[in-house]
């Protein structure tokens, strides 16, 4: 099992937006979840536990990684047969950041 989580930049991801006037960031990141072949079950409850775990929690300070003001599930945990054969899910998440 494997999770990759992308922030920003690559054609798969957007960047989001930083705002003028204060030090804020709107990110969208993307989370992918792999398991072995034809083991969807397995990456699914993974995926459900990253949700769990990020979905609508805000306030979570990181000392001096940073601050997340808030961070919400955009598309929830698609199926894909990677081309190897591999469980594979993936989601998508808007946060909100600044610095600390």
């Amino acid at each position: 099992m494997a999770i990759v989580v992308r922030v920003g930049g690559s054609g798969v991801t957007s960047g989001g937006v930083a705002h003028t006037e204060i030090p804020i960031i709107d990110p969208r990141m993307q989370v992918t979840v792999w398991a072995g072949n034809n083991l969807f079950e397995l990456a699914r409850s993974l995926d459900t536990a990253i949700f769990d775990w990020i979905h609508a929690h805000s306030a979570i300070d990181f000392g001096n990684l940073g601050y997340v003001i808030s961070a919400l599930n955009q598309v929830l945990g698609q199926d894909i047969t990677d081309p190897s054969g591999l469980a594979t899910v993936v989601s998508w998440y808007h946060l909100t950041l600044r610095e600390n």
